[in-house]
């Protein structure tokens, strides 16, 4: 039995020289990190930046456009129309005139401007200006996501290493214990059932410690994977509790309900469905266009005024068919859809600023019990040893307030790295604002 231990110590050994390897981060550096290396921020800068040539390429129709063409023919000879003078008998040739030259050049300069598009182009840029800022705050909306993945995941890890080590420190209040009893049984204080008891126990924290070991290295490995880290990676442990729950869960409402991008981000996709709205119905307006063209052809490559036109066209749709009224219908659809959406959306930023709300008063609640619940089991359990050593405790009663002292310490862990996901939480419900 007391070889069974050797190969746990030798885990402990390896655990702790990788320990001692690995790097600690804090928690403003891990959501660095985490901002620096995620693909989804890469994918919605991507978006701003399409977004961003939607605009320009929008803004393009309300400007005129310039257009630059040439062209050069060779044919094997010159075709010419010869003229002739005299009676068909006796024709005479006097000249001949070129229908085509062996060598051809050509050049036009075309300018076009849409006037007035009853609208549309207008609309369409407004359209495109209200997608670019929602894939501006899109893109915050994201960056907090991360931000959030990144503090649950460090207080995940710590809470895994605080259970961890409170599972060593059981395995080591056993481990004593057992000694003390196996000295007691071989003078006969104690019987041999107390021996077996606490070796049964014994294993059964083994067996908890190796388990608490495995959840470890496994919010380790979620811990690294969010920040986008390679190496040995860990949180460093949190000095104190968080601060105390704000006053007014009104006004931590109402500041969601201004902050969160995910609001503004839909009220834009809003006002962009009206103004596309507005230009589909702009196709069955009157159009207002301008043209000129500078052309020029001959034997050798020049742009000259050999022609020239200026045109200005009214182009009107008077029928087509109910396209552009099933379009509009389908973009004051997508608005309808979009506002209900955004009173969802709405209702469940409320509930989740109430729900961290009360999940951090509650945590905080039961931290402070169970800091002082951790005292009184550990007073209890000392003097549960002591009583037993003067034989006038039962190993029972030894056990009971080590298991009592096992459950205080865990509740105590996890109201403290509750409290912190908690206060994690209401920030991300509010829209952060710049806290940490």
């Amino acid at each position: 039995m007391r070889s069974s231990g050797l190969p746990l110590v030798a885990l402990s050994l390896l655990v702790l020289c990788r320990t001692a390897l690995a790097e600690e981060v804090d928690l403003r550096r891990a959501v660095e990190m985490a901002l620096a290396n995620n693909p989804q921020i890469r994918e919605a800068r991507s978006a701003l930046e399409g977004a961003r040539g939607e605009l320009r390429s929008a803004k393009a129709g309300l400007l005129p456009s310039l257009r630059l063409e040439g062209a050069y023919v060779r044919l094997k000879e010159a075709r010419l129309l010869p003229e002739f003078v005299g009676t068909p008998q006796n024709p005479v040739k006097i000249f001949e005139v070129p229908l085509a030259r062996e060598e051809t050049y050509s050049a036009s300069l075309k300018l076009e401007w849409l006037l007035w598009s009853g609208g549309g182009i207008e609309s369409q840029v407004r359209a495109a200006e209200r997608a670019l800022e929602a894939a501006e705050h899109n893109l915050e909306a994201v960056k907090n996501q991360v931000r959030f993945k990144a503090e649950q995941a460090y207080f995940q890890a710590l809470k895994a290493r605080a259970l961890e080590e409170l599972a060593a420190e059981v395995v080591d209040l056993l481990e004593v214990h057992l000694r003390n009893v196996r000295k007691m049984f071989e003078v006969g204080l104690v019987p041999r059932s107390d021996v077996l008891r606490v070796e049964v126990e014994l294993s059964n924290a083994r067996l908890n410690l190796l388990r608490a070991r495995n959840g470890h290295e496994l919010a380790l490995a979620s811990f690294r994977k969010v920040l986008g880290a390679q190496g040995d990676v860990r949180p460093s442990p949190l000095a104190d509790p968080p601060q105390g729950v704000p006053s007014d869960l009104r006004g931590e409402i109402e500041l969601a309900l201004q902050r969160r991008p995910e609001l503004r981000s839909l009220e834009l996709a809003m006002e962009r469905a009206r103004e596309l709205e507005r230009a589909a119905a702009s196709s069955t307006r009157p159009a207002l266009a301008l043209s000129a063209q500078l052309s020029s052809q001959g034997d050798k490559p020049r742009l000259g005024e050999d022609s020239w036109s200026v045109a200005l066209g009214l182009r009107w749709n008077l029928f087509d068919g109910g396209a552009s009224e099933g379009r509009v219908e389908q973009l004051r659809a997508l608005f309808r859809q979009l506002e209900a959406s955004l009173e969802g959306l709405r209702d469940g930023v409320e509930l989740s600023v109430e729900s961290a709300y009360l999940k951090l008063t509650s945590a905080l609640e039961r931290l402070q019990v169970a800091s002082r619940e951790v005292d009184k089991a550990r007073l209890e359990y000392d003097m549960a040893v002591k009583r037993y050593r003067a034989q006038v405790a039962s190993n029972v009663e030894v056990l009971d307030s080590q298991v009592a002292l096992k459950q205080a310490r865990t509740n105590l862990i996890e109201a403290l790295y509750d409290a912190w996901s908690a206060r994690s939480e209401l920030l991300y419900s509010k829209g952060y604002g710049g806290e940490l």
